[in-house]
């Protein structure tokens, strides 16, 4: 049995020391040999290269969309640095604290990482549409870098607290639930705070570095974007009772189909390892279990 708390990859670990030690010295009486039918580590290696390679992917991801919507290099690769130092700085934040690098953690980190590149989106644009404004000398530029994130600055912190306090309610989780779902929580907070302090410090630095003057005209994929946003946009304010009926009964259509969503909290591992179990009601005799247990 793991103690409470334990990590079970490394408890696995020494188990099989053990059992091979056993085996290898005939310690069991009549030449009897510990054979096992079920290992864990499958399951805790088949966890950490899954969300490895989502992480692997998301990033590639990001960076892609990165590039194709920003339309700029230099101001894309400041970005891209946050998606590098943020991870970075979240797992020394959780090794200090302890939270372990678990299936729910890492998915947390996972599902962070389009939401890591939001603030520094946001401050790397406004500096490179300012900078375009602004004068070729260093005096002048770092005034207009610091004018820029100064004016995104406080949506951009409102903007992150509202995502992390959204993640509140699964911290305050107990019992299984809160063992399952809690390290997810508290790792897409950190990595979130961590992103902010990233876009606010790090990245107008770089701009000043790095980053070029850019025009206001957007890319043709934004453009495209923007077109059919904007005829959406007018259609919605020329018709405000209707647009408010529609979002009215979109809600009650939630409510609706709610009941009829599935209430399992703990999710189901399909880790690929097979194990027979059977299961008894509480309140069985043991003359009926051991039955059951004989009967196979």
């Amino acid at each position: 049995m793991m103690i409470r708390g334990g990590n079970a990859k490394e408890i696995v670990e020494r188990v099989k020391a053990k059992v091979a030690e056993i085996n290898e010295g005939n310690l069991l009486p009549g030449g009897l040999q510990i054979v096992p039918f079920y290992d864990r580590t499958d399951l805790v290696d088949s966890a950490l290269w899954t969300v490895t390679k989502v992480l692997i992917e998301g990033i590639l991801l990001v960076v892609v969309i990165l590039f194709v919507f920003l339309g700029d290099v230099r101001s894309s690769l400041i970005v891209v640095a946050t998606l590098v130092i943020t991870p970075l700085v979240t797992f020394m934040v959780m090794n200090q604290y302890g939270i372990s690098a678990n299936l729910m953690s890492l998915g947390g980190l996972a599902i962070a990482i389009g939401l890591m590149v939001d603030s520094t989106v946001v401050v790397v644009e406004n500096v490179f549409h300012r900078l375009g404004h602004a004068g070729n000398t260093l005096e002048s530029r770092l005034e207009t870098i610091v004018d820029a994130v100064s004016e995104v600055g406080t949506p951009v912190i409102f903007g992150i607290s509202i995502i992390i306090l959204v993640f509140l309610p699964l911290m305050t989780l107990e019992g299984m639930e809160g063992k399952t779902f809690s390290p997810l929580a508290y790792t897409i907070a950190i990595a979130l705070a961590i992103s902010l302090v990233v876009s606010l410090t790090l990245s107008p630095v770089l701009c000043a570095y790095i980053l070029k003057g850019g025009a206001d005209h957007d890319t043709r994929i934004i453009a495209a974007l923007k077109s059919g946003y904007r005829r959406l946009l007018n259609a919605a304010l020329a018709r405000e009772k209707t647009t408010i009926m529609v979002a009215i009964g979109l809600l009650g259509l939630s409510f609706i189909l709610f009941p009829l969503l599935g209430k399992a909290f703990i999710p189901t591992m399909k880790e690929g390892a097979l194990t027979p179990v059977i299961i008894r009601v509480p309140s069985i005799s043991l003359d009926e279990s051991i039955k059951m247990e004989t009967e196979g």
